[in-house]
């Protein structure tokens, strides 16, 4: 049987709707829930930037399959954390668009990867041999080729050390110079290799560097915010770069060597690179999966003390299987990671160049595994008196003189305008973030007699010398630029 309406009813509801009556509520619905491995990774970076062990800021991408999780630390544009779309300097991590453009270019026929180098260089121009082994491009992507990190009329110490360094320079380097080894025999992480690699692909291809790599690489992958010069309009979205120090750095620039560092991008465009990686390697077709794959197979050892480390077209490749590369440059540092097993990737791109971005980018995996991210810091916070004991003045063995002076809750060394943090792990060993090294303060009989560097390629001793016998040290030469790069 029908209901009948009231016709009272109606004109009440009618009368009611008319005077403002509210529709209910409605549900407003719940931010999206963060992946399972933000905790983890927020909790141990987070007091990082408290302590100012690292400085500037940081984003950091997790992926894990189809899903990703952006995660910003410390300052980027203004006082806010960055984001996903802010741009930095990659610095190294540029050598895997230089790998691709390899790989395609080999795919699509005008090169193969064992093409000598000297073929694709201006007729006269001499390029290295060594026992009659004439270097290839293949062994210019995987560091096998014999070449030194860089040129020596390159200046690594120069506040933007690549921007002056074009052709004219690079051929009369090529002159004279020689091979470490027969090409082939060995590995030698070399940004010299890498932007020789991207400057005979250019010509081959008629066109510039840049350009190549924007048409066949990164435009068909998706990745329209990565550029080796940021438009004009996308400029206000630059993070500033510092020192692992925190002081401001200026921006890097490239000419010949640009295959080595020269390009910018986001952590969007980088995890973008990461899925496209991880769909190739799980067999997807996609754009240029083909190459992609061809750029992840292990070619060779890399580092060669027995950790599996291997080398492959731009990539390293651990003993676990994780496909990575990292890279710094005077203001930047950078690493991008993948897990073709598992299916997750990290990315992270922080605006100082501090050596630790590595450090978190492969403890990523151990928190993908259901593990902590441990840096093994262990650092500790000292009584001020034990701290006030070492301050003073130190003599090196070359008669370099310098200081050692408080710097927040722990100690600064300092030579002329230069200065590095010393940050305590016990009372007599400091870290230095910046270059992972250590300093370990010599005390005999409750004096303390001086100190010991440790650096990664040996150790250097300095003296404790009375204050007043520190005369005003002559001007500090500038700090060494890192080269982009880092990877073993």
């Amino acid at each position: 049987m029908a209901r009948v309406v009231s016709p009272w009813l109606l004109a009440v509801a009618t009368v009611a709707a008319a005077c403002g009556s509210h529709p209910p509520p409605q549900r407003i619905p719940d931010p999206p829930k963060e992946g399972k491995f933000v905790a983890p990774m927020r909790a141990a970076i987070t007091p990082l930037f408290e302590q100012e062990i690292l400085r500037g800021g940081m984003v950091v991408a997790l992926i894990d399959g189809t899903a990703v999780d952006y995660v910003g630390f410390g300052e980027g544009v203004g006082d806010a954390a960055p984001g996903a779309d802010d741009v930095f300097e990659i610095g190294s991590v540029s050598k895997v668009f230089t790998a691709l453009l390899l790989a395609d270019a080999a795919a699509r026929g005008a090169v193969t990867l064992d093409t000598p180098v000297i073929q694709l260089l201006p007729f006269g121009v001499r390029f290295p041999e060594r026992d009659g082994v004439r270097p290839t491009l293949e062994q210019l992507a995987t560091h096998r080729a014999g070449l030194p990190p860089l040129p020596d009329n390159l200046d690594p110490t120069a506040p933007d050390p690549y921007a002056h360094y074009g052709e004219a320079e690079l051929y009369a380097y090529l002159e004279h110079a020689e091979l470490l080894f027969t090409p082939g025999t060995a590995y030698s992480y070399s940004n010299l290799g890498a932007g020789i690699l991207g400057h005979v692909l250019a010509r081959t291809l008629g066109t510039s560097y840049a350009d190549a790599v924007t048409t066949r690489i990164l435009e068909p992958l998706g990745l329209h915010h990565t550029w080796t010069e940021v438009p004009a309009a996308e400029q206000a979205r630059i993070v500033p770069g510092h020192t692992a120090g925190g002081a401001a750095a200026g921006p890097w620039t490239f000419d010949v060597l640009a295959g080595a560092g020269a390009w910018r991008s986001t952590a969007r465009d980088m995890a973008t690179l990461v899925r496209a990686a991880l769909d190739a390697t799980g067999g997807k077709d996609g754009p240029l999966a083909e190459v992609l794959r061809t750029s992840f197979v292990p070619m060779a050892d890399a580092g060669g003390d027995g950790d599996g480390m291997k080398v492959a077209l731009g990539w390293h490749v651990t003993g676990a299987g994780v496909v990575w590369h990292n890279g710094m440059t005077g203001g930047y540092a950078s690493f991008v990671g993948f897990d073709p097993e598992t299916g997750r990737g990290v990315v992270i791109l922080g605006s100082a160049a501090s050596p630790l971005v590595t450090r978190l980018g492969i403890g990523a995996f151990d928190v993908f595994a259901g593990g902590d991210l441990d840096l093994d810091l262990r650092l500790v916070e000292l009584p001020a008196a034990d701290l006030d004991r070492l301050v003073g003045a130190y003599r090196l063995g070359d008669g370099q003189q310098l200081r050692v002076e408080r710097s927040g809750k722990g100690l600064a060394l300092v030579l002329g305008d230069e200065e590095v943090r010393l940050f305590p792990r016990s009372a007599t060993e400091f870290l230095i973030m910046e270059l992972e090294a250590s300093v370990t303060f010599v005390v005999e009989d409750d004096v303390v007699r001086g100190f010991v560097l440790n650096l990664p390629d040996g150790q250097v001793p300095a003296e404790r010398v009375p204050d007043d016998s520190v005369t005003a040290p002559p001007p500090a030469p500038p700090p060494a630029a890192p080269v982009p790069g880092g990877a073993p």
